[in-house]
């Protein structure tokens, strides 16, 4: 079988277990959030509400019905592409909230994306030039150790780093509070920078190299 036979092969068999795959994950999810300990209806509502108010919140929910009806309606609203009222963001459609945070999450997927693309071709660059050397073994040993870093306690350390330390970046926030974001179509706030002629928005959209000292204003309210 020639190489760009397999290829196909290997694209139709992850094309045709995709499906299998995304049922899969859905039902995981349902199970486990069904197996977590506590009630989602009083961790929203607190234990001190009525019991006629609980089992009201319930039948909304369509947590009175069985588990296997619930699941069914589950599977059809995902095929509908209806995911229901966040239940901790004052009933707004959650359908809303993923638009609302998507802008953020592309820019910060595109942002690592490059970063990581730009590190790795230049670390790779720099063993498979540097064959048996020092260089080739310091590249090995970068790409084990990050490789095997635990993401999340990565993140804290880099965020310790050079937003607590040296305080490069914010700890938190997609933009400086003292500046007024950019608004256009996409709610990208680099490309909208790029699209209003505002390079001075864009480059904090793209390093957010602001001061990360808290508020002059808020200081001295603490001082009284």
């Amino acid at each position: 079988m020639s190489r760009s036979r397999a290829l196909q092969y290997y694209v139709l068999a992850r094309l045709l277990l995709a499906p299998l795959m995304l049922w899969t994950i859905v039902t995981i999810v349902f199970l486990l959030l069904h197996a977590t300990p506590g009630d989602p209806v009083d961790a929203v509502l607190g234990n001190r509400a009525p019991d006629s108010v609980k089992e009201a919140y319930r039948q909304r929910l369509g947590l009175d019905k069985p588990l296997p009806l619930q699941y069914l309606y589950y599977l059809g609203s995902l095929l509908r592409l209806d995911l229901g009222s966040s239940i901790t963001d004052q009933g707004q459609n959650v359908s809303e909230v993923i638009r609302q945070y998507f802008p953020a999450t592309v820019e910060v997927a595109v942002a690592s994306m490059i970063v990581a693309v730009v590190i790795g071709v230049s670390v790779g660059l720099i063993s498979a030039s540097s064959t048996g050397t020092a260089l080739d073994l310091g590249g090995r040993l970068f790409g084990i150790i990050t490789y095997a870093l635990p993401v999340y306690w990565a993140g804290m350390i880099v965020q310790l780093i050079f937003s607590v330390q040296l305080k490069w970046f914010p700890i938190a926030g997609r933009f400086p509070t003292s500046i007024t974001p950019p608004s256009g179509p996409t709610g990208l706030y680099t490309i909208d920078s790029l699209l209003s002629g505002n390079l001075s928005s864009f480059f904090h959209g793209i390093t957010l190299s602001h001061s990360s000292q808290p508020d002059a204003r808020l200081t001295s309210e603490r001082n009284f």
